[in-house]
């Protein structure tokens, strides 16, 4: 994540993880649904099907596992899915 600036409402000292969770329940604020998927439900025909109506953030539980440090530094990319009308 990037760690810039976020118009003064006091996230530059949190950590990348704690960012990651701000955006997402701001963004669960205006109606958008946010999923953490097992590898199942992310592909093949067990894959979630989502309302193309609904607002929706899906990201791979085993990559948000592994793309940050127990200090909650972002080490590695992450990959997620935005569906939107």
């Amino acid at each position: 994540m990037h760690s810039g600036n976020f118009g003064g409402c006091g996230l530059e000292p949190q950590n990348d993880m704690f960012r990651l969770t701000y955006a997402m329940e701001l963004l669960m604020g205006h109606a958008w649904v946010y999923q953490a998927l097992s590898n199942r439900d992310w592909t093949g025909r067990h894959r979630i099907q989502t309302s193309a109506s609904v607002n929706s953030i899906c990201l791979l539980k085993s990559a948000l596992d592994i793309a940050f440090n127990e200090e909650g530094k972002q080490i590695q990319g992450l990959i997620l899915l935005l569906l939107t009308e």
